[in-house]
């Protein structure tokens, strides 16, 4: 059940980077106009090129989870790195929320999904250690796990 869970959570986490991170790197506008509309008083060249610059830090980690992914819950080096990053995000997101007050509603809810991704993986990590069998997330990799 855990190692499902765990899969459907790397999957949508891959797609969702992926996909937020290519748009907000092509755009640089859609999500603080679409997403969440804000008006900016200043210079609106430099906040669009931090934005273009943090999407496709967005999209990179989407790509090295999609490269990484069969080696999740198998290499425990790759296992903590993936963890960290699926734990520093909200973690970031609950500091802001501490120091500078609460921020729109619907990063409120992201904070709280984040959190339930990363204690899913992390529970896939402690409570179904005997699941590196079957290959990560990859079942396919099972056969080659044992040299066939």
């Amino acid at each position: 059940m855990i190692d499902r869970l765990a899969r459907v959570v790397l999957w949508v986490a891959i797609v969702v980077f992926v996909a937020v991170g290519a748009l907000g790197v092509m755009t640089s506008w859609f999500e603080s106009t679409w997403l969440y509309p804000v008006e900016v008083a200043g210079d609106l060249v430099t906040l669009r090129n931090q934005q273009r610059f943090l999407k496709s830090l967005e999209l990179a980690w989407g790509v090295a989870l999609f490269t990484l992914r069969r080696d999740v819950f198998v290499d425990p080096r790759i296992t903590r790195l993936v963890l960290f990053l699926f734990w520093v995000t909200p973690l970031s997101r609950v500091l802001s929320m501490a120091l500078e007050g609460l921020p729109h509603r619907d990063f409120v809810l992201l904070v709280c999904v984040e959190l339930v991704g990363a204690f899913v993986l992390s529970a896939r990590a402690v409570y179904a250690p005997g699941a590196e069998e079957a290959g990560g997330l990859e079942p396919s990799r099972v056969g080659r796990a044992a040299g066939a």
